[in-house]
């Protein structure tokens, strides 16, 4: 009869989630990874594989958690008050832990992106996911006008994600919400012209 794991494995990927956001891959060494995961280096290896493999395995937790923040854009009849509402909800999340500030992805993309095709993979999905959504929810708000577009979802994207680097640089949430708010003025005033 096999041994049942002395751990969690959800548990343990959680801490070490929270070791890689706040130092990235190459700053969260083996022996601080397995002191926060309050596992052996055996139980790592026999459940999770290598320090890599930990890694993707976070980055793919991560992706399933971040799918919720994403609801409040797939919501039916989701506009412009919902893309208010994401941005607003992201930057409460980075104000109320500023020791994360960008989101998982963004910091594992600007790390490792170009070095590693699985980490890269994963940021492009979940970038894609979170698109796609945009995207969505400025077709309802324009109601098919031509100043919604692929591209300005994409500028929402990159928004968000520079968000996140600018309050891990120190930038305070007061400046990144008027950066907010001056973006979605404009897309108010499409959407009022159109």
């Amino acid at each position: 009869m096999p041994r049942q794991k002395a751990f969690h494995p959800d548990a343990a990927l959680d801490r070490a989630m929270d070791l890689f956001w706040r130092r990235g891959f190459e700053g969260s060494s083996l022996s601080a990874l397995l002191a926060a995961m309050e596992i052996s280096r055996q139980s790592l290896y026999n459940t999770f594989g290598n320090k890599r493999s930990l890694f993707l395995a976070v980055l793919d937790r991560y992706a399933q958690m971040k799918d919720l923040q994403c609801l409040v854009l797939e919501s039916p009849g989701a506009g412009l008050p919902e893309i208010q509402l994401y941005f607003e909800r992201l930057i409460a999340a980075m104000e109320a832990q500023p020791e994360y500030g960008a989101c998982l992805m963004t910091v594992a993309g600007v790390e490792l992106g170009l070095q590693d095709w699985a980490v890269k993979q994963r940021v492009e999905a979940h970038d894609e996911k979170l698109r796609d959504a945009l995207h969505s929810a400025l077709e309802v708000s324009s109601d098919g006008a031509a100043w919604c577009s692929s591209e300005q979802a994409q500028k929402l994207l990159a928004l968000s994600k520079g968000l996140g680097v600018l309050a891990r640089s120190g930038v305070s949430a007061e400046s990144l919400r008027r950066m907010v708010h001056s973006e979605v003025a404009l897309l108010s005033a499409h959407q009022e012209e159109s």
